[in-house]
């Protein structure tokens, strides 16, 4: 697990601090939130990024799960919204 943590953080840049340990319930919430995508269609690098910068505070434990998912959601949707 520690090897995953360490690569995941090399893959978002090593931007990310310290890192704790996730509960049983954010890990439920996770892994619920994975199951329900059913379609990728497409990779876009500014939404990625968006992700990225964006998750560090939850990660952190600077935000809730729930704090940067609608701070991602706006910010993605008004970066859609600009692209027309």
């Amino acid at each position: 697990m520690a090897e995953s943590v360490s690569l995941l953080c090399e893959k978002l840049g090593g931007k990310l601090g310290s890192i704790r340990t996730i509960t049983q319930d954010e890990l439920e919430h996770f892994m619920k939130l994975l199951d329900s995508i059913d379609t990728v269609y497409s990779f876009d690098k500014n939404i990625y990024s968006i992700i990225k910068e964006e998750s560090g505070a939850y990660l952190n434990g600077d935000k809730t799960a729930e704090d940067v998912t609608n701070l991602v959601q706006r910010r993605v949707s008004l970066y859609l919204s600009e692209m027309g």
